[in-house]
C-alpha cells in the first residue's frame, strides 16, 4: 500500500466484483479488502476516474524529474500556460 502502483491503480475507475463474477483474463485488484475490476473504454483501455487528469499528471511529472528528467513536455488541448 501507498507504493507508486497503488497510487496509480487508486486513479482507475472500478467496480466491486465476488470472485464468482471473474471471468478468465480479468484483471482485479485488491484494495481495503475488496475485490475491484477496472472499467475498460471501448479502445480496451482501462477507464480513469473522472476529475483525476491533473492528479494524475503531476504524479506523472513529480516521479518523471525524480527519476532523471530534465525535460517535461504536458500536452494540453489548445496552448495555455495558466493550465500547464
Amino acid at each position: 500500500p501507498g507504493d507508486l502502483g497503488d497510487q496509480y491503480n487508486s486513479f482507475l475507475d472500478c467496480e466491486e466484483v465476488s470472485p464468482a463474477d471473474m471471468k478468465n483474463g480479468d484483471v482485479v485488484l485488491n484494495r481495503d479488502g475488496k475485490l475491484l475490476r477496472p472499467k475498460r473504454l471501448p479502445s480496451n483501455l482501462f477507464q480513469f476516474r473522472a476529475g483525476t487528469g491533473e492528479d494524475r499528471c503531476v504524479l506523472d511529472c513529480i516521479t518523471s524529474l525524480q527519476n532523471g528528467a530534465d525535460l517535461l513536455w504536458i500536452e494540453t488541448e489548445k496552448p495555455h500556460v495558466g493550465q500547464i
